[in-house]
């Protein structure tokens, strides 16, 4: 049996009282708890709170009362209690506040002992055994009633089991249990308010008692010195007046300060106990409970199930459909854009070499003119005119055949450029059926490895991106179109 004992050496061994060994409904088995949860953890906490306001005021003014009238009146604890002088009000409250905040240490003493019994070892060591014997959802139902209600220790286990049966999860649970670990911490910081009041208030009214004692005892003798006094036994007298009226006063601030060491005591000593209680009970559910849960119903991923070779080739196939989509609709689009790109190249190209075209009839045709004309005037003109016209007619030949020639070689140009683009166009047509043929055999690959296993279906993934290597080369390398403009008169 796994060894749970958790128990504080200090505190020892805790009991639990007659257990409720009666089966329950839904899970078929019960776990070693009272029938019902202890009175001062079923009862209203607002209601224990007026009882023992009551209680400890009724007791502070009862021994407040005794005290003055038990105690000798010339004395300094006679005449701080003294009933029949306004004064003793204020040690008569520092009392009440004392009683008050013992009997509330004296409920947390007892709310801590009872929530202890409700979270000792065995009760672990039951739990885990219930769930090793009947399983998460059986502990799921045995984990109801007031009891585990008051149960921090079997309400953490619920928590626990709750967001297990929803989905197995070691975050969710230790998200679900940090919620609880806060709220009591929260619970515990409240239930020690009041007692942290009276700790710092008794104090306060010690010396608000001592202002108003040497007050007194100033203002008396202040009032017997006003009158004519020659005999030195009634200044005597009067100085042991306000000796005794400071005695007073120091009495009532060495109450307050008694009372708030010893309502600190009692504060901290408890809420240092109710914390290690609280560390205990979070060491144990997570160093044993949730170690069994998970070895009990293990932690997967409910979303897509347990991973298998079957899910795993299904979830490789659909990523690699989608892989193969991507790059379909990348091939796709790219082939669009070059077709677009292609139409608006070759429609350029032809309305230039259109223009070329009309350019260079445009030219044989003035050049006819020109000819005629200058023909027509040398048979009118002298010899002299003739032969000034006849070179004239050679420069203007000579001329007319560079531009013809310019003109040719930019038609040639223009018609190589145009090849290259045919070329660049025919080259994306053969890329794109590799990339097409590259996905048809991959999808078929990531089929056939779907059925075949894990192991069949990466080799074939392999020897699918393998294939595909050559075609992605080949589109990493860029297709570069430039057009340059050649000067007219260059030869």
């Amino acid at each position: 049996m796994l060894n749970t004992n958790l128990e504080d050496p200090a505190s020892g061994e805790a009991s639990f009282p007659e257990p409720d060994m009666r089966p329950g409904a839904a899970s078929g088995f019960s776990l070693p708890l009272p029938p019902a949860p202890p009175a001062i953890l079923a009862g209203p906490e607002d209601a224990r709170a007026r009882a023992s306001a009551l209680i400890g005021v009724g007791a502070g003014f009862a021994v407040s009362l005794g005290v003055g009238l038990l105690a000798p009146a010339a004395s300094a604890v006679g005449q701080m209690f003294n009933p029949r002088t306004p004064t003793a009000a204020v040690p008569t409250t520092i009392l009440c506040l004392f009683f008050w905040g013992l009997l509330l240490g004296l409920n947390r003493f007892r709310r801590l002992r009872a929530i202890d019994a409700l979270s000792a070892a065995p009760l672990l060591t039951a739990v885990i055994d219930g769930l090793h014997g009947r399983g998460v959802e059986a502990l799921g139902g045995a984990l109801q009633g007031a009891v585990v209600d008051h149960s921090p220790l079997l309400r953490r286990i619920r928590i626990a089991v709750e967001q297990w049966l929803i989905r197995p999860s070691l975050r969710n649970a230790n998200l679900a249990l940090e919620q609880q670990v806060v709220s009591d911490q929260a619970m515990t910081q409240r239930g020690y308010n009041l007692l942290r009041l009276f700790v710092w208030a008794a104090p306060v009214l010690g010396l608000i008692g001592t202002v108003v004692g040497i007050s007194l005892a100033v203002g008396g003798f202040s009032s017997f010195l006003s009158t004519n006094v020659d005999d030195v036994s009634k200044i005597k007298s009067g100085l042991v007046g306000v000796t005794g009226g400071l005695s007073f006063a120091f009495m009532i601030t060495l109450e307050g300060l008694l009372v708030s060491l010893v309502l600190m005591l009692l504060a901290s000593t408890l809420q240092n106990n109710e914390e290690r209680l609280y560390a205990r009970i979070d060491r144990g559910v997570s160093e044993f409970f949730l170690p069994e849960l998970q070895r009990t119903a293990p932690e997967v991923d409910t979303a897509r199930g347990p991973v298998t070779p079957d899910v795993w080739s299904a979830a490789m196939a659909a990523a690699a459909k989608r892989v193969m989509g991507v790059i379909d609709d990348a091939a796709r689009q790219l082939m669009a854009d070059w077709r677009q790109g292609q139409s608006g190249y070759l429609s350029d190209l032809k309305a230039v070499s259109e223009a070329i075209g009309r350019l260079v009839a445009g030219v044989s045709q003035s050049a006819d003119q020109v000819t005629a004309t200058m023909r027509a005037e040398v048979a009118s003109a002298s010899a002299e005119q003739a032969r000034v016209s006849e070179r004239l007619l050679e420069g203007v030949r000579d001329s007319l055949a560079l531009s013809t020639r310019d003109m040719t070689r930019a038609t040639a140009d223009v018609s190589a450029g145009l090849r290259a683009v045919v070329d660049a166009v025919g080259e994306l047509a053969r890329i794109t059926g590799q990339v097409l043929e590259a996905q048809a055999a991959f999808q078929a690959a990531m089929v056939d490895g779907a059925n075949a296993g894990p192991a069949n279906l990466l080799a074939r993934l392999d020897g699918s991106l393998k294939d595909l290597k050559p075609v992605l080369v080949n589109l990493s390398r860029p297709f570069v179109l430039q057009a340059v403009p050649m000067a007219m008169g260059e030869r």
